[in-house]
């Protein structure tokens, strides 16, 4: 445990959850800019209906409120159904929901963003989701943040989209109990994982899906110019071969309608081949 993980405390009463909203708008909105529509800016609060549910996270010093993040619970359907499109959670439909949760409302003091509040924040959601035995954590960040959550031990599973009020986001995803992956990523949350009972079936799982999507940084942008063959070109090739090989299939005759977007291919990868 690191000094600033005792900072960090879950939000039990409306005055705390009212100096979290407070908090969210200074930052957000007053500091960042952040066009959010449902702002109050009369009470200068930032909150929406997510909060009625969710587990409020905040670290404090000295009185005053430097970080917070927020989880909403797969088993809760307001939180099931706001997350359910953009972090793809059809690809996810063989686990009930509540071994979903879902962070969102990340944010430092800009005092403290070059310390360890964020990975103390983190590290007590991860300890909350191990408690309610929730097997998959989901996250969308800004491209600028994907080596912070990588580092976390999140992975990419999708690809990125725009969001009208925040813009590009990549979803990213944590399998909880992955501790192969957690110790390769050398993520905080290993030292808690090792003090618990781990099973390895959702790493099995994820490990056999064909979530392979990677935000274009220098070094894909490189090796795309020297002609080198893009994955959504191979997946194409691949299904073009399912499709020769199963032409009376009904998935593949909807693929070779062109009836199928790009992450359907992947759909239908896992439905022939597994």
């Amino acid at each position: 445990m690191t000094p600033f993980d005792q900072l960090v405390s879950i939000a039990r009463t409306a005055a705390e959850r009212r100096a979290l909203y407070e908090f969210r708008y200074q930052v957000y909105i007053e500091e960042m800019g952040k066009p959010y529509s449902h702002a109050d800016h009369e009470r200068k609060q930032l909150s929406d209906a997510l909060d009625d549910k969710a587990t409020l996270l905040y670290a404090s010093k000295d009185g005053r409120i430097i970080g917070t993040v927020r989880i909403n619970w797969g088993d809760d359907r307001t939180a099931f159904r706001a997350f359910t499109e953009s972090c793809g959670l059809a690809d996810f439909q063989c686990f009930p929901a509540g071994s979903f949760s879902f962070c969102s409302r990340l944010m430092v003091h800009r005092d403290y963003r070059y310390s360890a509040i964020a990975a103390a924040l983190a590290t007590r959601a991860y300890e909350t989701g191990r408690g309610r035995s929730t097997q998959f954590n989901f996250v969308h960040c800004a491209p600028r943040l994907l080596p912070l959550f990588e580092r976390m031990g999140f992975r990419q599973y999708k690809d990125h989209f725009d969001d009208p009020e925040v813009g590009e986001q990549i979803p990213l995803v944590l399998v909880i109990e992955d501790i192969d992956h957690l110790r390769a990523s050398r993520s905080p949350f290993l030292g808690t994982a090792l003090t618990r009972r781990n099973s390895r079936q959702a790493a099995l799982w994820f490990s056999q899906q064909l979530f392979t999507y990677r935000y274009p940084t220098k070094e894909t942008t490189t090796m795309k110019s020297t002609n080198a063959p893009s994955r959504l070109q191979e997946l194409k090739e691949t299904v073009a071969a399912a499709i020769e090989k199963f032409p009376d299939n009904q998935v593949c005759r909807k693929v070779d309608a062109g009836e199928f977007q790009v992450t359907d291919y992947q759909k239908v990868l896992r439905m022939i081949f597994h």
